[in-house]
This record gives C-alpha cells, structure tokens and sequence, in this order.
C-alpha cells in the first residue's frame, strides 16, 4: 500500500542514523555535516519515487540530465509530502513552491500537473484548513 510504504526506507541502515544524527543529535559530537547526511538524502529518493529527484537520470557518457514524468500517483504523494512539511513550518504550501519549489528538475507535462494541483488547493486554501 503506498500510503503504509511512505518513507519506509527511513528506517533502513542507510538513512536511519544519518537521520536522527541530523535532525535529533544526542549531541554537538553527533552531529553530521550536509555532506554527511548527503549520503542518506541519496539513498531515499533512489527508493522514493515521490521526491522528484527521482525521476531524474545522469548519463556519464553524454554527460546529460534527462527528467522523466511522474506518475500521478507519485506527484500526489508528493503534494500530500510537501503539505505536511507546509504544516510543520506554518506556512503555505503555494507559497513553499513559488519561492523554492519551482527550482526543481520536472518536465513540463509534470509541472503542469503540479502547478495545477496548487492552484486548486491555494483556491480552495485547503493547507490552511490543516493549520
């Protein structure tokens, strides 16, 4: 079920640790550098396909990037993602997006799909119902 598996890979020896040494330290010694955590960051969106990062491929030889859609099902995850983040910082998820969101790689039809979804939740201020 891909609401029961959602962010499942957290709990995995890859990313569990890094995790809570970056956003829990016991202490100022176990703390992680960005550099560190990158690591974890890696390894959850390789096995999230709700992060758009994802759908994102690196061909070393050409030496190109190549955006892949999204399926529907991923950007609502997504969405649903970024309006509970959107919760947590007590701010607004249309808002989120236009200031930072829209530096991510998608392709157009994706885009589309994802600034669509916002402007029928920024319409119906749905986030602000959650806060």
């Amino acid at each position: 079920n891909q609401v029961d598996d959602h962010d499942e890979s957290k709990w995995s020896d890859e990313e569990f640790d890094l995790y809570m040494r970056k956003f829990f330290p016991e202490s100022k010694e176990s703390e992680i550098s960005d550099q560190e955590f990158n690591i974890a960051w890696l390894h959850h969106i390789h096995y999230n396909p709700h992060h758009p990062e994802h759908w994102i491929y690196y061909d070393e030889e050409s030496n190109k990037i190549t955006v892949y859609n999204m399926p529907d099902k991923y950007i609502a995850e997504m969405l649903f993602d970024w309006i509970a983040m959107s919760y947590k910082f007590k701010n607004k998820v249309y808002d989120w997006y236009e200031k930072e969101g829209k530096e991510k790689l998608f392709t157009n039809n994706t885009r589309s799909k994802v600034e669509y979804l916002l402007n029928k939740i920024k319409k119906q201020d749905i986030s602000n119902n959650l806060q």
